[in-house]
């Protein structure tokens, strides 16, 4: 019954924390939650409870390490439903969310790092929710809400806002969304392809004009010049084929990253003059 019970607690159950003897931290941060759930230690309390089985996952087997999570998680969604307003909810919840990961349940985990998005942007863990919903998507092959996501971390989490361990990011998010661009780019290229094959010249050209649109910096805008060339001398219309062969060799050209493509644009120019078609 004394007033410094609940202190007590406290700072047992953090020394047990600090030494690393989790279950015990975990038990006594859960009895001054049970005990005090009025003092201003109960809803860190039963962060810290959760927390402290989630970090004794690194010492625990396979079948351990997940009723470890389970337990973890019922911790965290107390402090959720019973302390709405703490500053230790979006904690709870970036926590919740990674053991839903752990436990292979990522699908349930996507909602809740999209509320921390909508509820605590402003908090330690808005920016790295939006940014890890991008990996999540991209690990999918979802590569459009993949960028969707990375676009949206870059856009609302401006580098000068982010704490330090996040100013890796932006940087990252800005290289996947390079790839995914090419990625996009190459499956979209990919169909005009398939398409030229098929002989559906003027289809295949559509797409490859809107890798060109949407992508102009990508590989595949330069193959997809290359092919709409081609696709106008496999319809016999040389005047065209020949001012889109020139327009590889003059904007290429000088690149010898694209060596192939100019020296095919530039045969077949030769070809066309010699056959005195242009």
């Amino acid at each position: 019954e004394d007033d410094r019970a609940v202190h007590a607690y406290y700072y047992d159950a953090w020394a047990h924390y600090r030494m690393g003897k989790w279950r015990a931290a975990s038990d006594i941060f859960a009895s001054l939650a049970d005990k005090y759930p009025q003092s201003r230690y109960a809803s860190e309390a039963l962060f810290r409870a959760g927390d402290a089985l989630f970090n004794m996952t690194n010492r625990s087997g396979a079948e351990n390490k997940n009723q470890n999570f389970l337990d973890a998680m019922v911790f965290y969604d107390r402090i959720i439903k019973r302390y709405s307003r703490s500053s230790h909810v979006d904690d709870a919840l970036y926590n919740k969310a990674w053991c839903l990961i752990n436990l292979d349940r990522k699908e349930e985990a996507v909602p809740v790092f999209e509320r921390i998005v909508a509820e605590y942007s402003d908090g330690t863990y808005g920016a790295r929710s939006q940014f890890t919903l991008g990996d999540y998507y991209y690990g999918l092959k979802d590569y459009e809400k993949a960028t969707e996501n990375y676009q949206a971390f870059l856009e609302r989490f401006p580098a000068d806002k982010l704490i330090a361990q996040d100013r890796v990011l932006p940087k990252k998010a800005r290289t996947l969304l390079g790839h995914l661009a090419e990625i996009d780019a190459y499956n979209l290229y990919a169909t005009g392809e398939q398409l030229l094959a098929e002989k559906n010249y003027d289809e295949a050209m559509a797409i490859f004009k809107e890798v060109q649109q949407k992508y102009p910096k990508s590989d595949q805008a330069v193959n997809s010049l290359v092919n709409i060339g081609a696709a106008y001398m496999a319809q016999e219309e040389y005047r065209q084929a020949g001012a889109v062969f020139q327009e590889v060799v003059d904007n290429y050209g000088d690149n010898p990253k694209y060596r192939t493509q100019v020296d095919y644009a530039r045969e077949q120019l030769e070809v066309m003059e010699e056959a005195r078609v242009l």
